[in-house]
């Protein structure tokens, strides 16, 4: 997926390389950010829709490697209530979630 481009660190393509498409609906996009000292990589979910329509592909996201997601509308911000639920599942995974 990320092969050839020298702008995508190895810790992205690596977590992106687990991906399964399927399971990140209803996201219409993913945002990935890495850091170069920790190796950690967050990701953002885009999309419209309840917030608990999220959780699967937040999961999957999780399971993947990625130490934390957040939950944006294409259009705007997240809900308060998508803000919470994403936060809630992530503390129980021991993982940190934002909200845009």
């Amino acid at each position: 997926m990320f092969q050839g481009d020298p702008l995508v660190m190895e810790e992205i393509a690596a977590v992106a390389q687990k991906l399964d498409p399927e399971r990140l609906d209803p996201a219409t996009e993913i945002a990935f950010r890495a850091s170069r000292l920790t190796g950690e990589v967050v990701a953002a979910l885009i999309g419209t829709g309840e917030p608990r329509d999220f959780l699967r592909a937040s999961d999957h996201l999780l399971d993947a490697g990625v130490v934390g997601v957040s939950l944006a509308q294409p259009a705007g911000g997240a809900s308060a209530r998508a803000c919470a639920s994403l936060r809630a599942r992530a503390r129980f995974r021991n993982s940190s979630a934002t909200c845009a």
